[in-house]
C-alpha cells in the first residue's frame, strides 16, 4: 500500500485459474454524454494492465498518491457504500478507469471484502466509487482484525529491530508466510477471486492461499517493517508474485514458488532475484518463463546468495538469525558463520534406497531451535549449546518412512512422515502432529512450606504417561547444569536451605524434559539485640510472608522492627503480630523501651504490722503515788487507751500496803516491749502486699 513507486505496475492479476477474469463496463464517450448528470462504469473483477496505464493515475492526481490510498483505505474498511471521490479531478477515461479499479483491487490489501465496484462520473470526471461488499461490517472488522494479530505477531520482533538489514526483514518474512500458508488448489482449480484464498486474509488466518494471496499478504507485512513492495502479475502464466525494494533497487520475490508445501521447508530459490536470473531459474529451479511482466529489477546482487543453500525456515532469536544450510548439512549462526551442530542422515525411499540431499527443517518457540533428523526431533540450546531429543515420532505408521517436514507452530510438534520429499495433490504425506507439552512430563502440582524457620520444603508431583527416570535439580536456569537425581516416584519434597533461585526439571524414561519450575527465596535476618525468639533467620518463597514475632529481653519492653539500626522508636516500621513479605533480603532491628525500677516508701501506718520501734528514753514514765507509804510499790497496768490519767487516793491508811488493779488501757502510755531489742531504731520490713508496689522482674513483656 501507499507507496509511489507501486502505481507503477499495477498489474493486479488472476492467479491460478484457467478462466479470464475480463472487467466489465459501460464506456461512454464524452461527446454522447454531454447532457447527462451521471454515469457509471462497472467493475466486477481484477484485470490485467499494463504499466503505462498505472502510470496515470499517478500523473492526474492533484494530490499525492499516498494521501489518496489514505482515504480511500479508510472509507472502504468503515464499509462505506458510497465513497466520494471528486475532489480528485480523475478525468474520465478508458486508460483512468482502469488505472483506478487496478489501484483499489491490486494496491489495497485491505479491500478482500470487495465482490465488486461501479465507477460513478459526470462526463468530464470520475465523482463517486460503489463498492458492493461480500460481507457485513461487522464481519469484515472482524476478519480484518483477524489480518492484523495474525500480521503483528509476525513482524513483532522485526520491526524495530535495528541490528537486522532490509534484506534479512524481507527474508524473514518470506520464510514465515511461506511456514504459515499451504497452497489451496481447489481455490486455484475453481478460480472465485471472491474466495479468500486470493486474499491476505487466506494466507495470514486461514492458512491457504494461491499465488494472489501469498504475495498480498507479502505487500501487507512488508508495508510494516517499512520496506517497499507491490504485486508484479503475468497473464500468460496466470501467476502473481512480489517486487520488493532493498536499497532502493528493485528485485523479484516469489513466495508461493519458495514454497515446499512440506511443513518448514521453504526453498529460497525464487528470492531477491533480478528479471534476468527469474527468467531463467537459479538451482536447476524452474523460471518465469512468461513475457508480460515487469521486467525492471536488473540488480544481481542476491542472485547466488548463501540463502539459496537453505531449504528450510530462518530463525531470529533474541536479535540474532540461526539457519540450516542443506547443503553442508550444518545449523549456523548467521553473524559469524560459526557451526552449531551437524546433521548427517539417510532419508529411506525402500529398504535399499535414500534420496540424495540433507531434509532437516529448523523451527523455533522463540527460546530454543528445533530441528529434525531422518527419524527424531531434537532441541537445541542455545545457552548451553547442547542438544537433546524431544520427539520420536512412530515411523511404523509406513514402510520406510521418515520425517521429511518438520516445525513447532502454536506448542505443536507437527512432523510430515512419508517416504519421498516430493509433494502434489495426489500424494501428501502422512501427518503426525503432537501438543509438545503431552509428550513431555508435567509438574502437575507445586508446593511450598511457609514455616518460621531458616529451611522450607518444596514438594512436587508429576504426571508422565511413559513413566519418571528423574530429575534435575539446582540454581541454573540450564538444567544440564544441575545435579540429576535419579528417582523414579511421581513425588519429591526438596529441601531448601538459603536464599535464591531453584530450578527443577523433571525427565522421563523417553528421555523427553519437562518444563522448569523455578522458586525464589529471601533471607530475612531478625537482630534482636539480646532478645530471645524461636527463630533469628527466616527463609521464605516469594509472594508469601510470614508474622514477626516478638523477642524477649530482660528489663525491656518490645516496641516493633525497624529496617535499620536504631533505638527510636519514631523508626519502628512493622509490630509483633504484622505480616511481613520480603522481596529481597533484608535484615530487621528489634526496638525496646528500658523498664524502670520504682523506690519503695512505707506509709506511716502500713497495712501489715510493723515492728513498733522504742525511743531510748520513754516520754512518759507512769508512777502510782500512793497516800500512805506502802512498803510495796503498786504494779500498775495501763489500759490501751486511757482518756484522763487515774489517781488512786486510799480513803484510810490501811495496815497493808494495797494492791492497785489498772484497768487494761492505763491513762499514761505503757512503755512498749519491742520484740527484739535495738539499740538503735530498727528498718521497717513491709510484708508481702505493701501499699506502695515493689519491683517487678517480668518473664514477658
Amino acid at each position: 500500500m501507499g507507496k509511489l513507486k507501486k502505481i507503477a505496475a499495477l498489474l493486479t492479476s488472476i492467479c491460478i485459474s484457467t478462466n479470464a477474469f475480463i472487467t466489465s463496463y459501460a464506456y461512454v464517450e464524452k461527446s454522447e454524454i454531454a447532457t447527462m448528470e451521471e454515469y457509471s462504469v462497472v467493475v466486477n473483477a481484477k484485470t490485467y494492465n499494463t504499466k503505462s496505464d498505472s502510470e496515470s493515475l499517478k500523473s492526474i492526481l492533484e494530490v499525492d498518491l499516498s494521501e489518496f490510498e489514505a482515504y480511500i483505505v479508510e472509507q472502504i474498511v468503515a464499509c462505506n457504500e458510497t465513497i466520494d471521490i471528486s475532489e480528485y479531478k480523475i478525468e474520465s477515461n478508458e486508460e483512468n478507469q482502469y488505472a483506478l479499479a487496478n489501484y483499489i483491487y491490486g494496491e489495497i490489501e485491505e479491500a478482500f471484502h470487495f465482490s465488486s465496484m461501479s465507477i460513478y462520473g459526470n462526463g468530464i470526471y470520475y465523482t463517486k466509487l460503489k463498492p458492493l461488499y461480500n460481507y457485513s461490517a461487522e464481519e469484515y472488522k472482524e476478519m480484518l482484525g483477524e489480518c492484523e494479530a495474525i500480521a503483528d505477531s509476525m513482524v513483532s520482533d522485526i520491526v524495530d529491530n535495528e541490528n537486522l538489514t532490509d534484506a534479512e526483514k524481507a527474508l524473514l518474512l518470506h520464510d514465515r508466510i511461506a511456514d504459515n500458508c499451504l497452497y489451496d488448489y481447489i481455490a486455484a482449480s475453481e478460480g472465485n477471486p471472491k474466495d479468500m484464498a486470493f486474499a491476505m486474509y487466506g494466507a495470514l488466518v486461514e492458512g491457504e492461499a494461491v499465488c494472489q494471496g501469498y504475495a498480498e499478504a507479502y505487500n501487507y507485512l512488508l508495508e510494516k517493517v517499512g520496506i517497499e513492495s507491490y504485486l508484479c502479475t503475468s497473464n500468460s502464466m496466470v501467476h502473481a508474485w512480489n517486487i520488493v525494494y532493498i536499497d532502493g533497487k528493485p528485485y523479484h520475490v516469489d513466495i508461493t514458488w519458495d514454497d515446499t508445501h512440506l511443513e518448514g521447508g521453504v526453498s529460497h530459490n525464487n528470492f531477491l532475484l533480478s528479471s534476468n536470473a527469474l527468467y531463467n531459474g537459479v538451482n536447476g529451479s524452474n523460471g518465469h518463463t512468461g513475457t508480460d511482466y515487469d521486467t525492471s529489477p536488473t540488480d544481481t546482487k542476491y542472485d547466488n546468495y548463501y540463502w539459496q543453500n537453505s531449504e528450510t525456515v530462518f530463525q531470529l532469536i533474541d536479535g540474532e538469525i540461526y539457519y540450516f544450510d542443506n547443503n553442508s548439512s550444518n545449523l549456523i549462526r548467521e553473524k559469524d558463520g560459526q557451526v552449531l551442530t551437524t546433521v548427517n542422515d539417510m532419508w529411506l525411499y525402500n529398504s535399499i534406497q535414500y534420496w540424495r540431499g540433507n531434509y532437516t527443517r529448523l523451527s523455533s518457540d522463540g527460546m530454543y531451535l528445533y530441528y529434525n533428523d531422518a527419524e527424531k526431533v531434537y532441541k537445541y540450546d542455545l545457552e548451553s549449546n547442547k542438544t537433546s531429543v524431544v520427539f520420536s515420532p512412530d515411523l511404523s505408521v509406513g514402510d520406510t518412512f521418515s520425517v521429511f517436514g518438520f516445525t513447532y507452530k502454536n506448542g505443536y510438534l507437527v512432523c510430515d512422515l512419508n517416504n519421498t520429499p516430493n509433494y502434489d495433490n495426489n500424494q501428501l504425506p502422512l501427518q503426525e502432529k503432537l501438543l509438545y507439552d503431552e509428550i513431555k512430563p508435567i509438574i502437575e502440582n507445586a508446593a511450598v512450606t511457609n514455616n518460621l524457620a531458616s529451611q522450607q520444603n518444596v514438594e512436587l508431583s508429576f504426571n508422565d504417561n511413559s513413566g519418571i527416570l528423574g530429575y534435575y535439580f539446582g540454581s541454573s536456569i540450564d538444567y544440564n547444569e544441575n545435579v540429576f537425581y535419579e528417582d523414579n516416584s511421581e513425588n519429591i519434597v526438596l529441601t531448601i536451605s538459603n536464599e535464591g533461585t531453584y530450578y527443577v526439571n523433571v525427565v522421563d524414561l523417553a528421555g523427553n524434559v519437562s518444563k522448569t519450575y523455578g522458586v525464589k527465596f529471601y533471607s530475612t535476618s531478625l537482630e534482636t539485640d539480646g532478645g530471645e525468639i524461636d527463630c533469628n533467620s527466616i527463609l521464605t518463597a516469594e509472594n508469601y510472608s510470614f508474622v514477626l514475632p516478638a523477642p524477649v529481653k530482660t528489663g525491656y519492653e518490645f516496641v516493633g522492627w525497624a529496617m535499620s539500626k536504631t533505638d527510636d522508636v519514631a523508626d519502628v516500621e512493622y509490630y509483633a503480630g504484622d505480616e511481613f513479605s520480603p522481596t529481597e533480603n533484608s535484615s530487621l532491628y528489634s526496638i525496646y523501651n528500658k523498664l524502670v525500677v520504682p523506690t519503695v516508701e512505707p506509709t506511716a501506718e502500713p497495712t501489715a504490722e510493723p515492728t513498733i520501734a522504742p525511743t531510748v528514753e520513754p516520754t512518759v514514765e507512769p508512777t502510782v503515788e500512793p497516800t500512805a507509804e506502802p512498803t510495796i510499790a503498786p504494779t500498775v497496768e495501763p489500759t490501751a487507751e486511757p482518756t484522763v490519767e487515774p489517781t488512786v487516793e486510799p480513803t484510810i491508811v490501811p495496815t497493808v500496803e494495797p494492791t492497785v488493779e489498772p484497768t487494761i488501757a492505763p491513762t499514761v502510755e505503757p512503755t512498749a516491749e519491742p520484740t527484739a531489742e535495738p539499740t538503735i531504731a530498727p528498718t521497717i520490713e513491709p510484708t508481702a502486699e505493701p501499699t506502695v508496689e515493689p519491683t517487678v522482674e517480668p518473664t514477658i513483656a
